[in-house]
């Protein structure tokens, strides 16, 4: 089981790729999957079980690094959510 902190995490995760697909700059979750070669089932499975299946910090980085949103945000949910 996780902590609180990591289950917010993990759940703003969510809500930032949920704004980059809103903004269409992926089509959804299965395009992000195919970038990043990640197991869909996977990510469905954090998404639906936040509280037992655990969010890869990759996953965050691909975030930061190709969307511009704030890593500061993901971890402490201080600030806006993308830094563009």
């Amino acid at each position: 089981m996780q902590d609180t902190i990591s289950i917010q995490i993990t759940n703003r995760f969510f809500k930032a790729l949920e704004e980059i697909i809103a903004k269409k700059e992926i089509r959804g979750i299965q395009t992000f999957c195919k970038l990043y070669e990640i197991d869909k089932r996977n990510l469905y499975k954090v998404k639906k079980e936040p509280d037992k299946f655990y969010l890869k910090p990759s996953w965050l980085h691909y975030l930061v690094k190709d969307f511009s949103v704030s890593a500061t945000w993901l971890i402490t949910g201080s600030g806006k959510i993308f830094t563009k």
